[in-house]
């Protein structure tokens, strides 16, 4: 009989029970100890063990009885009231110790390990193949990626390991069965997955030769030495050195049908050297190479790199004789990207804002669906752009399905054409034309249809929680939801301007619909992005972030991804404005937990983090959020400004470099490379920088502050102090950061009216004082001073030991 519940922990956590998923549970440790228990099946923990893990502060006798209270809201879920009581002993307690009963739960974690195994202990090559291919399909993402706990991390770290090494195990295993493009598909998964390893990067580089893509092959080996330079400050392996060389040596043309002298076959099994279990950590380089003392090794590995290249030349050689046929990789299908969508009618250019709100909408609709991954917004709008160039991004990112748009947008009737696309093949699956009326209630029909059709064509079942959450209204007020698409499209700008033209419009969506909670999420996003940048004052940004946060809460119950924006909205107020770091720790947490694909709550959630002095974790969570918008400009700024924090300015120069290369006009990249270009000896280019970034916001304040402190530390004293000037008179006529004019004061030296204008902003709860902890390495003057210290324990922010 099969087991009636199923555990899922790979990707995300959620539990299956016949056409019903559940992933919401009462409280953050409730899921940890369902997390715990699933991965420990069958065995039995104690009450003491658990309690002492998931509350590891608390008083024995507090930890009991939250055990009792997890424990029962477990039960709520895995043993509901009027269940099948056949199946209902899903939980198996005593007074001692608790476990899941295996007889009636499965997870993905034991049946992963348990294919792995099998694969390894395989008689044959082809039921080896079929295993590990089982495995690697079955592996949706790394293990709960939203949690911390050591249990968690330590499990994370082997079945990442299990993973990579089945795919590296993999493709020379299909490179034997002749299938090259299967064979490269999965070597450059492997890279995804690890691409600061050399093995990786190896195992696409044989493929690839393997397949007669030479080309590639040395590509991907110049790829290999830049990951490696970047990554770990070193150069390849002696033995990776010898395969490319290897590689070079082959002819540029042959004659048709000419091939090289093969070696013999020195080894048996030839895939022996693609496999490694060493992951380093990120910010520990590798160990150096060690000579090995047994000779008797170091002969297996020449004669491994000798077999290999031979095999390599084999393919090579095999491929001259024949015309060359395109080589298209296996993409997954269930990864997709919506890309922005095409408008025309009256008025194509000045209606953006609702082909972009609808592409943001359709993004959000499709995310509700758990089997699915969807790229965010930012990045699909990158994809379309690349492609437009006959670019491979959406290759590159696995994309395997692409949904596109035309809007025509007339008076009263709106036209849809929509398209789901293989990304592989470019071959259109479906294809559906809407004309509907112009009210949301149409336009909620288009995403929902839209939604069920990705789902069938995938082969995904929707399961009843999901077709709800799809059909969901969110307002029955059109002229509301316009205004709220109009908001969203000025709130993404994020210049000072947009951000307060968004907020009118937020305020008319709420006004013509009072319970619009998407609306009040707009609304608390903006106040708390104004207020952080020094825009406005802080006290009005707290309140009325927090305010409308309050609101989203209240209106948008059970709909989880508006309910995720909201606690995130409310966590950024709680730790720029208030800093209560625990309570914007919870909320932060309840955000991922409800929405795991929403990238804002991994990226604001990494600074918290970072804030906090976890700085591991916080590299981690900005790597999440890249996975759920691996192209989002400001994400990628954001793992920019991790690097810069943790003194890694090479680091963090190279991830601003990319954004404006791609973006020449992208204010916040500017500001956050002079910072780096500061504390990297290069203050002139940096003043250039701090020029860009102060023309493009329009003189902002903070950016000024920062340009004077740049220009009285170069020797300019004179233009700092007409900085500081300006600012002084602007202050009679609008809001003008205490912090701001600190940062001026640093540069000029006057440290005892710098920890004044410091202990002002700390007193009105200034937003832009966050930058104190989250540029710290600007402010290293002031160091010593045992003030400085002070001003972060005032903030609730650790002491920076070992800060650069």
């Amino acid at each position: 009989m099969s087991k009636p519940w199923r555990i899922e922990l790979l990707g995300k956590l959620q539990v299956l029970h016949g056409d019903s998923s559940y992933s919401h549970f009462e409280t953050r440790k409730t899921a940890a100890l369902l997390a715990y228990l699933a991965l420990t099946l069958p065995k039995s923990t104690s009450r003491e063990q658990l309690a002492e893990m998931l509350w590891p502060e608390e008083d024995p006798e507090v930890t009991r009885t939250r055990l009792r209270q997890s424990l029962a809201a477990l039960r709520r879920v895995l043993e509901p009231a009027g269940g099948d009581t056949a199946t209902a002993a899903v939980i198996v307690a005593d007074r001692a110790s608790i476990r899941l009963n295996p007889e009636a739960v499965t997870t993905d974690v034991a049946e992963f390990e348990s294919l792995l195994r099998t694969a390894r202990k395989a008689d044959s090559a082809d039921a080896r193949r079929e295993g590990l291919q089982a495995a690697v399909d079955l592996y949706q993402g790394d293990l709960l990626p939203s949690f911390y706990e050591d249990f968690v991390l330590d499990a994370r770290r082997r079945l990442s390991e299990g993973y990579c090494g089945a795919l590296a195990e993999l493709a020379p295993l299909l490179t034997q069965a002749g299938d090259h493009t299967g064979a490269v598909a999965i070597a450059k998964q492997a890279v995804i997955a690890d691409p600061s390893d050399e093995t990786t990067h190896l195992c696409v580089i044989r493929a690839c030769a393997a397949a007669g893509r030479l080309s590639d092959a040395l590509k991907q080996a110049r790829e290999m030495e830049r990951a490696l330079r970047q990554e770990w400050d070193t150069t390849p392996s002696e033995e990776a050195r010898a395969l490319v060389a290897s590689l070079r040596a082959v002819p540029a043309a042959a004659p048709t049908g000419a091939s090289r002298p093969l070696a013999p076959a020195l080894e048996s099994d030839p895939t022996s050297s693609l496999i490694t279990n060493n992951a380093p950590l990120r910010f520990s380089p590798p160990d150096p190479p060690t000579q090995q003392p047994a000779p008797r090794r170091v002969n297996r590995r020449t004669l491994v790199i000798v077999l290999g290249a031979a095999l390599l030349l084999a393919g090579i050689a095999v491929w001259r004789g024949r015309t060359p046929q395109p080589v298209l990789a296996a993409l997954d299908r269930r990864i997709v990207a919506v890309l922005p969508f095409d408008i025309s009618g009256s008025d194509g250019a000045r209606d953006a804002y609702f082909a972009d709100g609808l592409t943001e909408e359709m993004t959000n609709t499709l995310g509700k669906i758990g089997a699915l991954t969807v790229i965010g917004r930012m990045s699909s709008a990158r994809i379309k752009e690349n492609l437009s160039s006959g670019g491979s991004l959406a290759r590159d990112l696995n994309v395997g399905t692409l949904i596109t748009g035309h809007i025509s947008k007339e008076t009263s009737r709106l036209r849809v054409t929509v398209e789901a696309v293989d990304a592989r093949t470019q071959r259109v699956i479906w294809s559906e034309e809407y004309d509907k009326a112009y009210r949301p209630s149409e336009v909620l029909e288009i995403e929902r249809d839209v939604a069920q059709r990705v789902a069938r064509s995938l082969r995904v079942r929707l399961s009843g929680s999901e077709q709800d959450k799809i059909a969901r209204k969110p307002t029955d007020n059109f002229a509301a939801y316009d205004c709220y698409l109009r908001g969203r499209y000025l709130w993404n700008q994020r210049s000072e301007d947009s951000l307060k033209r968004a907020i009118t419009f937020f305020d008319r969506a709420i006004q013509l619909d009072p319970h619009y909670a998407p609306a009040y999420v707009g609304e608390a996003d903006a106040y708390d992005v104004l207020g952080y940048y020094g825009y406005i004052d802080s006290a009005t940004a707290s309140r009325k972030a927090q305010f409308a946060a309050g609101k989203a809460l209240e209106e948008a119950v059970g709909d989880d991804a508006t309910l995720a924006a909201a606690y995130t909205s409310r966590a950024w107020e709680k730790m720029v404005y208030q800093h209560d770091w625990p309570g914007a720790e919870t909320d932060f947490q309840k955000a991922v937990q409800l929405s795991p694909d929403y990238a804002t709550a991994h990226q604001w959630r990494s600074l918290h983090l970072m804030l906090q002095g976890h700085e591991r974790e916080s590299m981690d969570e900005i790597d999440v959020a890249l996975k759920r918008d691996p192209l989002s400009f400001i994400i990628e700024t954001s793992q920019g400004g991790r690097y810069y924090h943790a003194g890694l300015y090479d680091h963090a120069l190279r991830r601003y470099d990319d954004v404006l290369n791609l973006n020449p006009s992208y204010t916040i990249a500017y500001f956050w490379r002079a910072l780096a270009r500061e504390k990297s000896g290069m203050r002139p280019a940096a003043q250039n920088d701090l020029l860009k970034a102060v023309t493009n916001s329009h003189r902002a304040t903070l950016f000024l502050a920062f340009l004077a402190k740049n220009y009285a530390e170069s020797g300019q004293r004179d233009k700092a102090l007409a900085i500081r000037e300006e600012l002084r008179r602007r202050s009679a006529r609008e809001y003008v950061s205490p912090f701001c004019m600190a940062v001026i004061e640093v540069g000029l030296g006057d440290k005892n009216q710098a920890f004044l204008l410091l202990q002002k902003a700390y007193e009105t709860h200034d937003g832009a004082l966050t930058f104190f902890g989250e540029a710290s390495p600007a402010f290293a003057s002031l160091k010593p001073d045992p003030r400085y210290g002070a001003i972060r324990r005032q903030m609730g922010l650790p002491p920076l030991t070992n800060a650069p």
